[in-house]
């Protein structure tokens, strides 16, 4: 459709919207096609007074703007006819003449000073949610805000944009911002930037803390049947963190925003639990999924055809799969795009990155930030890991066991358009903004389930970005994604609002008496009898709520049945740690102690398999890890069990990242305070005094012992830079490489 017909259908679509017989979503589709031809046409005046009517009328005015930065048009000149556009859009400008849209207008209007603000937000993957977010703290002029976030990786981009802000701009400067969960300074207007198991950790040595405002970002993590699946089960278990952290932080703060993309509601007799949630605790739905932002063109390859797309030609002639793909990349090559390949399994992202290698589909960038990243991980990985040649031809992974440094550099590298082709699995929704234009679909299963309707939604909103695209396509080849992105999705639900639903001990402890089958209160009964039997004090039981209070009991008696040897033992592991030294024998009984109480089947392995030395199978990576970080698991795997350097990097991530990070962490935190209440008891001193596993466990939750070193570990730097900021040894940076100097120049401004 050419420019002029776009423009009739527009203002069709705009009349019938304010008859109430068109869609949100339908005229603003209609608009980011005008805006898309627009880009293609000689504009007169006419053309761009029309236009700037209608980005205002929709109240878009940054699709204007971006018109105007792609045709190098002058946007200060102004005819009358203009000045309503200019009217309007001055209604959507907050502090510091930043303009939202009308839409995160809207919620940062919804919150009122002197009220009680509670809102339920979902809205799409290109929305601008905790952009709106930092605007609503700097309106409400909240004193003491917690922000939780996923995952590290968002937690340490947040932590640097906001030292960035606190060092520009006056408003955030009075504020203490804290990362780490044993940070105790609390005194006038704080900040905490925090994953659910580090708001948790802070709320048990906290207890009465209180807080202004609390945003909790991808809220759908409660329900594991969102996102449960084989390839992200190391994340994805921690569904009950999520929802331990949210009932906290309904009784611990007046004002709260949880968001999230594509959040289905529930509708006719399905599950009501999550307006159950919502009505108990006083939210507000402010529902955005039709507010498509850039426009979504879909197209699912299957037969051989000739097709004409959104200004893609291609024919496809082989029935093979990964034909059709170079076919399509080749097109998209000619238009100088860039494109993000969704694989359903990390393993394929890799595998897929050869076969693209072998047919020399992409193209080689000479830039020198390319190459100075190439040379650092050939000589920190090794020339030969599959990331490395990839990236030598022009192509990035991205999937959950790529060390997020990593991760975010090759991010970088393809916004640039040094990667012109990325390579991801569904790590590439959480959080990750790309100047993708195209997805291109490769499976319709995560791991082996199949992806659910939500899944395809947010793998669908990353083609296109806000002020960069108007529209964005979604190819998908041999598969059935087009499918379940079209279908009905499925309700996010509440375990503790559901009384059908099975329930661990831990969801008892914070469901309320209607939400209960008989069968759960006689459990939870059950659980205070034992609980008050065992007469160990609230403050112990009630720390680490991520885990049943019984095990806590059973756990404390099996140390206090400890045979005098294995006491020990311990004992000589933990002042031996206090040294820098690593006790074997002491870490095995240990082992061999909690291995009973673990979940998690990975972590359950690894302590229960026993190796030819006679200890544990996680005695040595423990070791290996503590003694020379991820490289010492990654040269473990590789010599003592043969793997190549592919599989030992995706091995070692996946212990460091996932099982040491949050599964091993959290149970030698049950233990160290169990254990020091026991010796406390015994010898009459106070728990503190105690010498327990403290060193260790800060040494698998945040890779260091020092603050600044944590801080930036958690940001995501090379292991080298982590290390300078435990000693501040000159001699460090003098080992530098040249990436690394160009990160610590980075990272030392904003320090």
């Amino acid at each position: 459709m050419c420019f002029s017909e776009q423009a009739v259908t527009v203002i069709k679509n705009l009349n019938l919207y304010r008859i109430k017989q068109c869609s949100i979503h339908d005229l603003i589709t209609s608009v980011c096609n005008l805006f898309d031809d627009a880009t293609k046409e000689q504009l007169s005046v006419a053309d761009y007074s029309f236009l700037r009517f209608i980005s205002s009328e929709i109240g878009i005015p940054q699709y204007y703007e971006l018109l105007c930065r792609k045709n190098k048009v002058y946007e200060g000149d102004y005819n009358l006819s203009d000045l309503l556009a200019v009217v309007q859009d001055s209604e959507l400008i907050v502090d510091d003449d930043l303009l939202l849209h009308r839409y995160q207008k809207h919620v940062y209007d919804s919150f009122t000073i002197n009220c009680q603000n509670r809102y339920f937000l979902s809205a799409p993957t290109s929305f601008g949610k905790t952009f709106v977010v930092y605007e609503i703290i700097k309106k409400m002029s909240y004193e003491n805000v917690v922000l939780i976030f996923p995952t590290i990786a968002l937690l340490g981009e947040n932590y640097l944009k906001l030292l960035e802000l606190k060092n520009k701009n006056e408003f955030w400067s009075d504020y203490h911002i804290h990362t780490l969960s044993d940070e105790d300074r609390v005194e006038g207007k704080n900040l905490w930037i925090y994953t659910p198991e580090r708001f948790m950790s802070f709320i048990d040595k906290h207890n009465n803390h209180k807080f202004d405002f609390i945003f909790i970002d991808e809220i759908y993590k409660i329900d594991n049947q969102y996102i449960i699946d084989v390839e992200t089960i190391g994340e994805n278990e921690r569904d009950i963190s999520f929802r331990v952290a949210l009932f906290d932080t309904c009784l611990r703060a007046k004002d709260i925003l949880l968001a999230g993309p594509y959040i289905s509601f529930p509708t006719g007799n399905g599950n009501r639990s999550l307006d159950y949630f919502l009505n108990d605790n006083a939210f507000s739905i402010l529902n955005y999924n039709e507010i498509e932002i850039v426009n979504k063109f879909c197209l699912p390859v299957r037969e051989k055809h000739v097709y004409d797309f959104d200004g893609l030609n291609f024919a496809i002639s082989n029935k093979d799969k990964f034909e059709k793909l170079y076919t399509i990349l080749e097109e998209i090559r000619k238009q100088k795009e860039g494109t993000i390949i969704y694989c359903g399994k990390k393993i394929d992202t890799e595998r897929l990155a050869k076969k693209l290698i072998k047919n020399n589909i992409s193209k080689k960038s000479d830039s020198a930030d390319m190459q100075i990243f190439i040379n650092h991980l050939s000589d920190v990985f090794g020339a030969d890991w599959i990331v490395v040649n990839a990236l030598k031809h022009g192509i990035g992974i991205h999937h959950g066991l790529v060390p997020k440094y990593i991760q975010r550099e090759i991010i970088s590298l393809f916004n640039s358009g040094d990667i012109s082709i990325l390579l991801s699995t569904t790590t590439i929704t959480e959080g990750i903004n790309t100047t993708a234009k195209n997805v291109i679909v490769m499976s319709n299963y995560k791991g082996i389930k199949a992806l659910k309707h939500f899944d395809a939604q947010n793998i669908a909103g990353r083609a296109g970005r806000f002020n960069s695209h108007y529209t964005g396509r979604v190819i998908s080849i041999d598969n059935d994604f087009m499918e379940i992105l079209f279908e009905d999705g499925e309700c996010l639900t509440h375990k503790s609002y559901d009384s059908e639903s099975i329930k661990t001990d831990v969801d008892l402890e914070i469901s309320k008496k209607e939400f209960l089958s008989l069968k759960d209160k006689n459990r939870k009964d059950e659980i205070l009898r034992i609980v008050k039997e065992s007469n160990i004090p609230n403050d112990i039981i009630n720390s680490f709520k991520t885990v049943s209070k019984i095990t806590k009991v059973q756990l404390f008696n099996k140390i206090e049945k400890l045979k005098t040897n294995e006491r020990q033992k311990i004992d000589l592991f933990c002042k031996q740690l206090t040294y820098g030294s690593f006790n074997w024998d002491g870490f095995d009984v240990i082992c061999n102690l909690l291995v009973d109480f673990v979940d998690e089947s990975d972590l359950k392995s690894l302590m229960s398999q026993p190796i030819s030395n006679g200890h544990v199978l996680l005695t040595s990576k423990v070791y290996f890890y503590l003694n020379q970080g991820i490289m010492g698991v990654i040269e473990n795997e590789k010599t003592y069990y043969k793997k190549s350097t592919d599989s030992a990097v995706r091995e070692a991530a996946k212990i460091i990242f996932n099982t040491f990070r949050y599964q091993l962490a959290k149970y030698l935190g049950i233990f160290d305070l169990l254990y020091r209440y026991c010796i406390s008891k015994e010898k009459g001193i106070n728990i503190d005094d105690a010498i327990g596993l403290s060193i260790l466990i800060q040494l698998l939750e945040y890779g260091s012992l020092v603050d600044k070193a944590k801080k930036v570990n958690d940001y995501g730097v090379p292991y080298s830079i982590v290390k300078y900021y435990e000693t501040e040894d000159p001699r460090i940076v003098n080992g530098f490489d040249a990436y690394e100097i160009k990160v610590f120049k980075q990272i030392k401004d904003i320090l």
